[in-house]
């Protein structure tokens, strides 16, 4: 904490006062694992930043001291609000075309996600609707889903592919991930998801399909530069563990970074995998073994839990309270997409963890903030209100940083800023005063 030096004040363009709680979640190295007892609260904090980057945090009654505010910067006060770190979103499926609420209803009758996906439907029939959308189609509604997880306070979002299937599909879906990144009002990090199910020309030859992934797509990807990571559905009767070792392996080689999807539906073993191969996160894992979780543990493969999955399949829960009596550093997403889970509401996922995994509030923050940073590979940079880090933050509505998940689906952020810049604020006349 940086909390000034005499009369060598801090210059900044920015000044945030009187948070009646400023979570920072500052200090050490990586993730926060287990149950987190201290959230390096400060209250009434203050926050100052310099372009994008965070100069100094303190006490309100230190900022005078602290802080010289330059000419055109501005001044914010909280009121007594909390303020926390953006929120991250690790795990998304938001660029696709479409929809599945039929499919939705079925369920809701009995028909098993599987039996809908063996007749064509499922994952296919967001293929079918994507791959005939163009890219400033696809681009408008990912960037409509992207404004509202903002709303909610989320700063970051990974998006993945995979809802092409083809080459040229899957490279259409990047094509708009990174036309968004560039043009920055959002910040996304891009996954490669080609192996997110057998592609339609592939039907009844998956071994044919996972060669052309690893020999030919992943390394043809690579050379665009617009994945960072390659993901694969690791799942029983979609990709078995030999054939997403043989990808990931040629990924590793073609220089992309792994996350999994893993033991979702059976206990396959896709989380050890996920460990042995050095995945930055492995995600659902709600069939994942102790001796696997244990595994991860060693690796520091992150466990990106998506609770809203669990309710919208009405699938088991899985076992956080296990994981972090284990110490593993726990991290929560939404899964957005149109087919297990249509949410952009990061708080809501936050919601459902206390709820259905018992998760204390704290815990829950950080696990979609610098949880979620180290599981995109952002933890050295996002994830925490610390000097040195990016100034992405939220100014709640209430206190009470708890509030972010007592408060079910309420509108939590007043005012969110990113890169430095005030990204999103609600019409509620928060002040603000220029200093000239």
């Amino acid at each position: 904490m940086n909390r000034g030096n005499g009369p060598d004040r801090v210059a900044a363009t920015g000044l945030l006062l009187h948070a009646g709680q400023l979570v920072t979640l500052a200090g050490g190295e990586g993730p926060l694992r287990g149950v987190v007892g201290d959230a390096g609260v400060i209250p009434d904090g203050a926050l100052a930043w310099r372009g994008e980057d965070i100069v100094w945090t303190g006490a309100s009654s230190e900022a005078e001291r602290g802080v010289e505010l330059l000419p055109g910067g501005l001044r914010f006060d909280a009121g007594g609000r909390a303020v926390v770190p953006g929120l991250i979103d690790s795990h998304t499926h938001m660029v696709f075309a479409g929809h599945r609420d039929e499919e939705w209803e079925e369920r809701l009758r009995g028909v098993s996600y599987a039996e809908i996906a063996a007749r064509g439907g499922g994952i296919l029939n967001t293929v079918r609707a994507t791959r005939a959308a163009g890219v400033p189609e696809l681009k408008s509604l990912a960037e409509c889903r992207l404004q509202r997880a903002l709303e909610a306070g989320v700063t970051t979002v990974e998006i993945k592919s995979g809802y092409g299937l083809s080459l040229e599909s899957e490279l259409k879906i990047l094509e708009v991930v990174d036309l968004i990144r560039r043009e920055g009002r959002y910040d996304v990090v891009p996954t490669f998801l080609g192996a997110h199910e057998v592609g339609p020309e592939f039907r009844g030859r998956r071994a044919d399909f996972v060669r052309e992934v690893a020999r030919t797509w992943i390394p043809e990807v690579a050379s665009t530069g617009r994945a960072e990571f390659f993901d694969v559905f690791c799942e029983k009767d979609v990709f078995e563990l030999e054939d997403t070792r043989a990808m990931c392996e040629a990924a590793l080689a073609a220089g992309l970074r792994l996350k999994l999807h893993a033991d979702e539906l059976h206990p396959l073993g896709g989380a050890g995998l996920a460990a042995e191969l050095g995945s930055v996160s492995a995600d659902h894992l709600v069939h994942a073994s102790d001796s696997d979780l244990e595994k991860m543990g060693a690796s520091g493969t992150i466990p990106v839990l998506l609770p809203g999955t669990s309710l919208m399949l009405a699938i088991p829960w899985a076992r956080a309270a296990r994981m972090l009596e284990m110490g593993l550093p726990v991290a929560l997403a939404t899964d957005c997409n149109p087919g297990t889970c249509y949410c952009e509401n990061l708080p809501l996922i936050g919601s459902l963890a206390l709820g259905g995994y018992r998760m204390p509030p704290l815990t829950a923050l950080a696990a979609v903030t610098r949880n979620a940073a180290c599981a995109v590979g952002r933890g050295g940079r996002l994830g925490r209100l610390q000097t040195g880090y990016r100034m992405d933050a939220v100014m709640l509505e209430e206190a009470s940083p708890a509030s972010l998940f007592y408060h079910v689906s309420a509108p939590h952020a007043r005012v969110v800023w990113m890169r430095g810049e005030v990204a999103f604020r609600r019409d509620v006349g928060t002040p603000v005063e220029t200093t000239h």
